[in-house]
């Protein structure tokens, strides 16, 4: 028998901020390389599994094995970033997460920029693929 581990509701999410920084525009500038949006988006949904991974003992770690992005706005120098991360599956190995980013621009107003879905393997000591046991917990999660 597979042992199992509950997930807190608390700790399914996460949210990360970023200011768009001159840096970290391209040449289009004052737009937002999409590279450094993808970067950012990925530490988002890292640190969501990481938390999640707090409740899975046998695993270190997890490594991000794909992700799909669909950019809906850019974002520009000034702006802040503010991006959403939640576990919305939980497979054997693997932990999905959707990250919804939204757009605070310096004049105040707010709007949606990007979404994407990420998907992570766990790994154990010797950075091998492991079973994590984790399951939702039965508030506001699926089993």
């Amino acid at each position: 028998m597979t042992e199992k581990f509950v997930l807190p509701h608390s700790h399914k999410s996460f949210i990360h901020n970023f200011i768009v920084f001159p840096q970290d525009t391209n040449y289009m500038s004052p737009m937002v390389f999409g590279g450094k949006m993808a970067s950012e988006m990925d530490i988002c949904a890292a640190m969501t599994v990481r938390r999640a991974l707090y409740y899975a003992p046998l695993c270190q770690d997890a490594v991000t094995a794909s992700m799909n992005i669909d950019f809906r706005r850019g974002a520009k120098t000034k702006d802040l970033v503010i991006l959403r991360g939640e576990i919305i599956k939980l497979g054997y190995k693997s932990l999905t997460v959707n990250v919804v980013g939204d757009i605070e621009s310096f004049s105040g107003e707010k709007y949606n920029c990007c979404f994407g879905r990420f998907v992570f393997v766990a790994r154990d000591s010797e950075e091998n693929p492991c079973h994590h046991g984790l399951i939702f917990d039965n508030v506001g999660g699926q089993q």
